[in-house]
Order: C-alpha cells, then sequence, then structure tokens
C-alpha cells in the first residue's frame, strides 16, 4: 500500500478557509466587482446611438438584481431631458398627431387649451348678445335697404291695383276692389278676360318682386360679410391677450406653439364662416367648432424624476405598447382620442425598459409588436383593432410616435440560443450579450459585501443577529454552491432564502444567535428522496461492497439531480468477459437506458481498450459492463474510469478494492479528466459507508484536476482532517490502477502486463 500512499490528497488541500472580514454594516452598498463590471458593459452599449443595440442579459432574475440594474441606469440617464408626450387633435379628429414637450409642459398644454376653448366661448357668446356698434350699424343698414325695398315693391303692386302679401315662400299678391283686398267669390264672379289681365299683371308683379328678393338678399349677404369682418376682427382683438400670454408660455415648444396657433387660427376662421347673426341657430355648430380639439396626455412626467427608466413585470399588450379603448353604445364601439393609452414602451421613452424573458414570451402578441416597434423605432396603435376585429367600429387612426428605447432582456441561455438561431429579427434588435456569472471571486472584498450584505438583511428585516461562526459556514456553503473552493454563489434569492430559513429555526428553537453549528444543521440537512435512498443500503436491499477486494466489481458515484434537490448516490459496476470479438456489451445501452454522452464514453473504452491490447489486432474478448441496480438511465462519462478498471480487473483477474470509490472520465490515451458533482459524490460514498457500519479506511479516487472543486460539508472534511476518511487523486489510467488494484508487490504496469498476456492467450499470440 506504500504506492498509494503518494496519491493520496494532503489535509491543506481539502480544508476549506474563508475568514469573516472586519464588517461596519454602516452605508452597505453592493458592490462585487464583477458585477460593477457587467453594469460598466452595459452603460458602453446602451450610449450606442443606432437601431438594434439592445441587450440580453443572461442572469438570474430577482427583485434585488432588477433594482440593482433600474438605480444604475437611472443614474445614467438622471441628466437626460424628461419628455411628455400627448396626442392632439388636428384637422381630422380620427388621424390624431402626436407632440413632444418638455417635462411637465403636457399638463400645461392641456390646460392651455381649455381656457383657450372657454375664451372663444365667452368671446363669440358676447359678440351675438351684445350691442356692438359696428355690427349694430350694419344691421341697421340691412334693416333700412330691406324696408326700402319691399316698400317699393308694396307701391308698385298699389300702383298696378294689389296688396302685397308677405310669405315664407317669397311675395304674393292680391286684386284690390273698392279698396279692399278682393274676395276669392268676387275673383270666381269675374269674366275670363278679366282674369286673364289680373294674371298677366301679377306675372309682371312676380317678376319684379323677384328682381327686389334678390337685391335684398345680395343686400343681406353684404352686410352679413361685412359682419363677419367685423367679427374676425373683434375675435383678434379680444383673443389677443391670452394669445400672447399662451404663446409666450410655450415660445421653446415648437411643436405646442404651432399647435396652439393652428387652433385658434382655425376656431376663428370657423366661428366666421358660421356666423348668421342667429345665435340660437348657430350655437351647434359654434360649439362644435370650438371644442373639437382636444389633448390626450399620453405621458406626464411632471412628478417623475425617474420616469424614462423602467420594469415591466406584466408585459400584457396593453402594459407593453399601449392601447385604444372602446365603449360599447347600442351594439357600436366607439372610441375617441382620450382613449388612447400609453404603455410601459412609451414610458420609457428616450430611456431603458427592463423585460424579464420568462414574463415576455408568455404573451406571444406582445414580443412580436415589441419588435415591430423596435425596428421601426415607432408605435403605431393599429395592434388594438385585431381583437375587435369582426365587431362594428367607429374607430380611430393615430398617426405613429417615434419612440427610442433601449430594452434590456433578462433570461437564461436556453431562451436565448432558441432565439438567436430560430427568430432573425431577434438577431437584428438584440445585437448585444451579457452574462453574469454568479460565481464570484471568493477575496476578502466580496465576502465583506456579502457578509455586510447578510448582516444589513437581518437588521431591515428584523431577523435573528448571525455570529460570525455562520457567516463562514454560509461562505462555505455558497462556494460548495459554486463548485470552487475559490468562487462563491452570489445569488440574492439563494441568500435570501439560506438567512430566512436559519432565522426561521432559530425563532423555532427560541435562539438569540445564530451560530455556525445552526447553519450545519439547518443547510445539510437530508431530503426524503435521499433518506429513502439511504435506506436501501441500510437494509441492503442495494447492494454495494464496502469491504475488501472483489474481481471484476467496482465502486462509481454517480449525482442524482432532481432539480430542487441534488446529492450523491454510490453504484456498484460490475464487469465479466468472455470468447468474442472485442466489443463492449453495455447492459444499460443493451436495455434503453443510456443516454448519447454515456454511449460516446463506452466508445472511447473500446478505443482506449484496443491501444492498450489490440495493437493493429481485434481483440479476442467482448466485455460485459453493467450498472448494478440502476433502472433508470446512465447519462454522461463520469463513469468511464471505473468503467475501464472494471474491465482490466475482469481480463486480470486482479481484484479492485471495495473501500475506495472512484469517478472520473478517461480518453483514448488513458488522460484522467474533470467531471462534475465531485461534492455529492464525496458526501454520497461518506453517507453510506457511514450507513453501513463505518467510514474508517474507506476513502474516494477523484481526478487530480478537481481537487479545487472540493468544498466538503464539516462532517467529511472532519474525517478526512482526522485521517478515518481519505481521499486520493489520479492523473492516468496507471494512477487508478495503482490506488484501485495494486499492492507493494504489484505495480500497474504488472497488472496491464497480466490483462494483456490474457488477450495473447484467447488470440493464441502468447503460445
Amino acid at each position: 500500500m506504500s504506492d498509494v500512499v503518494k496519491y493520496e490528497l494532503e489535509v491543506k488541500d481539502i480544508l476549506y478557509k474563508a475568514a469573516v472580514p472586519d464588517i461596519n454594516e454602516e452605508n452597505f452598498s453592493y458592490s462585487i466587482p464583477e458585477y460593477e463590471e457587467l453594469l460598466e458593459k452595459m452603460k458602453t452599449f446602451l450610449s450606442i446611438d443606432s437601431p438594434g443595440y439592445n441587450i440580453y442579459l443572461i442572469d438570474e432574475y430577482s427583485e434585488y438584481r432588477i433594482e440593482t440594474i433600474l438605480n444604475y441606469l437611472r443614474n445614467i440617464y438622471a441628466n437626460k431631458d424628461k419628455q411628455d408626450l400627448c396626442y392632439v387633435v388636428m384637422e381630422d379628429e380620427k388621424t390624431p398627431e402626436a407632440i413632444v414637450l418638455s417635462k411637465g409642459k403636457g399638463v400645461e398644454l392641456k390646460s392651455s387649451l381649455e381656457d383657450i376653448q372657454s375664451n372663444y366661448s365667452n368671446i363669440v357668446y358676447d359678440f351675438y348678445s351684445n350691442n356692438i356698434a359696428e355690427k349694430n350699424t350694419i344691421l341697421k343698414e340691412i334693416q333700412e335697404k330691406r324696408n326700402e325695398l319691399i316698400d317699393k315693391l308694396i307701391n308698385m303692386a298699389k300702383d298696378e291695383g294689389f296688396q302685397v302679401k308677405a310669405t315664407s315662400s317669397g311675395f304674393t299678391f292680391v286684386p284690390i276692389k273698392d279698396e279692399k283686398a278682393m274676395l276669392e267669390s268676387e275673383y270666381d264672379l269675374l269674366d275670363p278676360k278679366e282674369k286673364e289681365k289680373i294674371a298677366d299683371k301679377v306675372s309682371e308683379l312676380k317678376e319684379k318682386a323677384n328682381d327686389i328678393l334678390d337685391s335684398i338678399k345680395l343686400q343681406e349677404l353684404e352686410g352679413l360679410q361685412k359682419i363677419k369682418e367685423v367679427l374676425l376682427k373683434y375675435l383678434m382683438e379680444e383673443a389677443n391677450d391670452f394669445k400672447i400670454k399662451y404663446f409666450t408660455s410655450f415660445e421653446d415648444e415648437k411643436n405646442a406653439l404651432n399647435y396652439l396657433k393652428f387652433v385658434c387660427d382655425n376656431i376663428e376662421r370657423s366661428l366666421v364662416d358660421i356666423y348668421t347673426t342667429s345665435f340660437d341657430e348657430d350655437e351647434e355648430k359654434l360649439h362644435e367648432a370650438i371644442y373639437k380639439y382636444s389633448i390626450n396626455l399620453l405621458i406626464d412626467n411632471r412628478n417623475e424624476e425617474y420616469s424614462n427608466v423602467n420594469f415591466e413585470d406584466d408585459p400584457t399588450l396593453t402594459n407593453l405598447m399601449g392601447n385604444i379603448e372602446y365603449e360599447n353604445i347600442n351594439g357600436n364601439y366607439l372610441t375617441d382620442i382620450n382613449h388612447i393609452k400609453a404603455g410601459s414602451f412609451l414610458e420609457s421613452n428616450g430611456g431603458c425598459l427592463i423585460l424579464r424573458a420568462a414574463d415576455l414570451f408568455s404573451y406571444k402578441s406582445s414580443y412580436f409588436y415589441l419588435k415591430k416597434a423596435l425596428i421601426s423605432e415607432k408605435v403605431k396603435f393599429d395592434h388594438s383593432k385585431n381583437y375587435l376585429g369582426l365587431l362594428p367600429l367607429n374607430s380611430i387612426n393615430p398617426k405613429p410616435i417615434e419612440a427610442k428605447v433601449k430594452v434590456i432582456i433578462i433570461g437564461d441561455y436556453e431562451t436565448y440560443d432558441i432565439l438567436y438561431n430560430m427568430d432573425e429579427d431577434f438577431r437584428r434588435v438584440f445585437k448585444i450579450r451579457l452574462e453574469y456569472d454568479a460565481n464570484v471571486n471568493n477575496n476578502e472584498a466580496n465576502r465583506r459585501t456579502l457578509a455586510k450584505s447578510i448582516l444589513w438583511q437581518a437588521k431591515e428585516k428584523n431577523l435573528t443577529s448571525f455570529h460570525s461562526s455562520a457567516i463562514e459556514e454560509i461562505f462555505r456553503f455558497l462556494s460548495k454552491r459554486a463548485e470552487n473552493k475559490s468562487k462563491l454563489l452570489y445569488d440574492e434569492v439563494e441568500i435570501n432564502k439560506i438567512i430566512i430559513c436559519l432565522d426561521s429555526c432559530a425563532k423555532r428553537d427560541n435562539k438569540k444567535l445564530i451560530k455556525g453549528i445552526d447553519v450545519k444543521e439547518a443547510l445539510y440537512e437530508k431530503d426524503y428522496f435521499e433518506k429513502r435512498l439511504h435506506q436501501g443500503y441500510k437494509e441492503s436491499r442495494i447492494l454495494l461492497p464496502i469491504e475488501d477486494k472483489l474481481v471484476g466489481s467496482v465502486n462509481g458515484l454517480s449525482v442524482i439531480d432532481l432539480g430542487y434537490t441534488r446529492f450523491g448516490r454510490p453504484i456498484r459496476i460490475t464487469c465479466s468477459c468472455h470468447k468474442g470479438d472485442g466489443y463492449i456489451i453495455d447492459a444499460q445501452k443493451e436495455g434503453n437506458l443510456s443516454g448519447n454522452i454515456h454511449n460516446k464514453s463506452v466508445s472511447i473504452l473500446t478505443g482506449l481498450i484496443n491501444q492498450l491490447f489490440g495493437g493493429y489486432n481485434t481483440i479476442p474478448i467482448d466485455f460485459h459492463i453493467s450498472f448494478e441496480q440502476v433502472y433508470g438511465k446512465v447519462e454522461g462519462d463520469s463513469a468511464s474510469v471505473a468503467e475501464i478498471v472494471s474491465i482490466i480487473s475482469a481480463l486480470s483477474k486482479i481484484a479492485i478494492s471495495q473501500n475506495i470509490a472512484v469517478t472520473g472520465s478517461i480518453n483514448q490515451f488513458g488522460e484522467i479528466q474533470s467531471i462534475g458533482g465531485i461534492n455529492e459524490k464525496i458526501e454520497g460514498f461518506f453517507d453510506v459507508c457511514k450507513l453501513k457500519g463505518t467510514v474508517e479506511g474507506k476513502g474516494v479516487l477523484l481526478p487530480k484536476s478537481n481537487v479545487t472543486n472540493i468544498v466538503l460539508r464539516p462532517e467529511v472534511e472532519e474525517a478526512v482532517e482526522k485521517g478515518i476518511f481519505k481521499l486520493y487523486v489520479m492523473e492516468s489510467l496507471e494512477d487508478a490502477i495503482t490506488v484501485l488494484m495494486g499492492d507493494s508487490k504489484l505495480k500497474a504496469e504488472d497488472i496491464l502486463d497480466l490483462a494483456n498476456k490474457e488477450v495473447k492467450k484467447y488470440s493464441g499470440r502468447g503460445k
């Protein structure tokens, strides 16, 4: 066994040390260098003023992480001008147009329009109601001229022996008899010639009456036009003061100023066109002319400090891109400018919008219209009609709004990979991919930040206090999760879950201080499934020899990963061989219980065996390998060292030590490669040995390249430190053979030579 000692890991390579730095709890801030570097990259890419430079951030989602990004971006955009956004009615109320204004000017514009409309309403009413000298003079002239023409017609008719009567359709002429209007009965007694004579005169009078009526109408039209000129002058004079007031208020807002000028000019022109001297007849038209103009303040930033940096946690199509709402009135769906609602995309105009991939892709339409907006840099409200397409609509068609928004989607690798390879538009609008590795460096600065975070949360949430030994054990657990003693898993969700769990346990046990021992008990408690599996080993329902030596039988190690729990499981791997054609017959593959990676590893073993024993000749032996009492799918290549050792043992008839389990991958040249889940595998074998009686003299053989990944739970680390449980490392197949099969008299090369002789014996080359 003397040769085995040199492969044994030194205690210093196994012990986990991560001292808790001196901590000042005041002024806690998130200052992990790795994340600061990520945020700096984010800032650089967001500053690119070209379409498509949006970001897909590969990172874990948490409320704290979102808050960190929001605060950082709000500082970036703090000096950028915030803007209000309005939809306004111009010529056509069915096609409102957008106006962008400085922060706080939107509500001022809306108020100004309402005041202007109220003022015009009062002014025009006053013009109709009050005695305006110039207007009255014109009206008097019209009336006098009318009376003069009518008197002329009356005298003309009288000279011809007729009376004039006014009707709704004009004038009628009645013959006079004895200075009185002739009765119809008297007219009937007249002879035909008299009647014909009267008819001729009436015809002549009607022609003259029509001429006079035309003159009256012409005089009235000319007079009305003069009054309209007076009205226009009156409107301009009366409106001058408030127009100066409001125009001056918006002299730095060109679009708003132009809109107010447009409204004033159009109202004045419309009021003049409508005027007929009768307010009762004109009232409805006057009201429509004044109040047809409307403003919908879509984005009001007057009280918003960080208005254009947002996180949308429920990106429905309406929440994200906005909507046009409809009212059902007697079966017809009606809407107007005031029913247009902005979404978070428009609210982030000129800034940045953060979305969670899992939320966004829950709404197919949201993603589709988000891409359209990013490609065109415009927001159109055409999506609002789609779901009402079969209903009778009195719709509006707002003009598109220009929108420059930077979007950050937070998601995982799998989602990014699918989108990048399957969606051409995605590559076009999300040109930047950033990644954050939550496994940060295990250095003093990061440990200090982590410790301060734990203490700060405990204080803020009124949790049980943490002793430094507890924080140190949390460090260990987070390094264990990172599978690297030089790293820490800095995941706020995981850390928060840990401290809440520890606080709950402490309060249950009436403890005022959480210590290291409390962390060990809480974080390393066995899961139900793990306990059930261990019971199988304890009751020998699952066979796993851990004493003596056996030919063709080796203890391999695997990891059961259910997503919500993860633990190691020792597996007995056996091999038998007989004369054949050089095949490795894998029982898992034959039973369709082998994954692609495991199938590949078996093929690699075939190449390795041929290199060791076959040369250019076919090995006349078949090897049957089985993972005993494994009824699920076997995947991965971390058992390939165990498999090749069992093959060599079965071939050479040299027994394998059962007290040492082995894990590791091997290539065709016999070089040992690192594997995953090393801590779970070591602890899994330790736990089973403990259940079966003792861990003394037991151990695990692992790849040397995995040493940095070793972060064991305290109980296992203590057993290794005391020399009760041992860890061995290997770099080559020869190392594995030496540790598992060799002794002071039998070296690895001797065992391989014995195996080679067996091959030659079967092939006849040994004679």
